[in-house]
């Protein structure tokens, strides 16, 4: 009976390490610059509208001055007006990304980016170069795809 109760533990323990090791590796993998390539409204190829209203320059990374996961948006719209997003950010074991306390200059932002807007983004694929993710907010379907 120990040895079966014995055994239970340390399955638990490895199982718990392994999720463990897979957050942070996720974590490192989240970390960077990249640029928006595809996204879409509710099936609909919005990229052209997300330009016109945001930069496409995305940036994750630890501040440790503040000890909190930031994620920049920082540019040129299309429409050449400049953009500053600052969002902190945090991630689940679940593989799900939770974004909120945007500040930004001088934009408002658009779908769930922006001022006084908090997202819940799950990660669909964060192999490679690539981070996918797709989120519903505010009844819409939103898919983001970057490119590091």
């Amino acid at each position: 009976m120990k040895k079966v109760l014995w055994m239970m533990l340390v399955i638990g323990a490895i199982a718990s390490s392994c999720k463990k090791y897979e957050y942070h590796q996720t974590l490192k993998k989240i970390y960077g610059t990249y640029t928006v390539t595809n996204y879409t409204v509710d099936g609909v190829d919005s990229l052209s509208l997300f330009k016109d209203s945001l930069s496409t320059n995305f940036e994750f990374y630890y501040n440790d001055y503040n000890s909190a996961y930031v994620l920049k948006i920082e540019g040129y719209t299309t429409l050449l007006k400049k953009v500053f997003i600052m969002q902190t950010w945090t991630l689940t074991y679940n593989q799900t990304l939770y974004l909120w306390n945007a500040a930004s200059d001088p934009v408002i932002g658009t779908g769930p980016f922006g001022v006084h807007k908090e997202s819940t983004w799950t990660i669909i694929d964060i192999s490679g170069s690539n981070l996918i993710m797709t989120s519903t907010y505010h009844g819409k379907q939103y898919n983001i795809e970057l490119r590091k």
